[in-house]
């Protein structure tokens, strides 16, 4: 269901909004797995991560291909796919050494500069967007 879901809900909703929505999943995420340290919280916490993962990557998969000709999206995705999954594979690889030497709690708030990072270049991208369709829309200012 997730790995289609999101594709359905960016059609529905846009592929800005479950960035943000992503974005939002994953602060849950630190915040449940700070304030209580339960089992039950740490499940919520592990569902909020895995939602919250997948709504970034769904949606900047969609916003990439946006950007990019028809031509071009085939390599563009075929060089991002295998960047990401790295990246991916490294963080996994890293974080039982991360976890030793951060502790729980740091090891949850070292993601929130990037959750941050991710949330205000979807914004600035979306406000991008709108100024340059504006002024397609205008068109040329009349002298």
């Amino acid at each position: 269901m997730l790995s289609g879901g999101p594709y359905l809900v960016i059609a529905r909703f846009g592929a800005q909004r479950i960035l943000i929505g992503g974005a939002t999943l994953l602060i849950g995420t630190v915040l449940v797995a700070n304030l209580v340290t339960s089992l039950a919280h740490f499940w919520v916490a592990l569902g909020l991560l895995g939602v919250g993962w997948n709504f970034p990557f769904a949606g900047g998969s969609a916003m990439l291909s946006t950007v990019h000709s028809e031509a071009e999206r085939g390599k563009v995705r075929g060089i991002n796919d295998p960047i990401i999954f790295t990246l991916v594979a490294i963080g996994s690889l890293m974080a039982g050494r991360l976890f030793h030497h951060l502790g729980w709690e740091a090891l949850n708030l070292a993601m929130v500069p990037l959750i941050l990072l991710v949330a205000l270049a979807t914004l600035w991208f979306g406000l991008k967007a709108k100024s340059q369709l504006a002024s397609q829309v205008s068109g040329p200012p009349e002298t």
